[in-house]
């Protein structure tokens, strides 16, 4: 059972929110995953809301990029089932974690 109430929610990342890319860290881990080898991905997106700033590691990245206000919490969890091939139940959990906490510290809107 998901953590999150709906999956068919729609995230969008909220337009106060300043972010980048460590486009040299996240070309870093994707190298290692083709070998199969586990790197510290934390700070390959950045996100600052109100003076705070989120690092996140490579899978927020992932899900922070899928939030652009088209893709369900479903659609997301697919693109990374797909990608990743683990289980969907702990993906549907992690995920829709991610994006409850997000949306709880202004980074993400959730719309039906």
């Amino acid at each position: 059972m998901s953590m999150y109430p709906d999956i068919s929610i729609t995230p969008e990342r909220s337009s106060t929110c300043i972010w980048r890319i460590d486009e040299e860290l996240k070309e870093k881990v994707e190298e290692h995953q083709i070998h199969g080898d586990l790197i510290d991905s934390d700070g390959v997106v950045i996100v600052c809301n109100n003076t705070v700033i989120y690092p996140f590691n490579y899978m927020g990245f992932e899900i922070w990029s899928k939030c652009n206000g088209t893709n369900s919490i479903s659609d997301i969890v697919d693109y990374l089932y797909e990608k990743y091939d683990t289980n969907k139940n702990l993906l549907i959990d992690q995920t829709s974690q991610f994006i409850k906490d997000a949306e709880e510290n202004g980074l993400l809107i959730c719309q039906k």
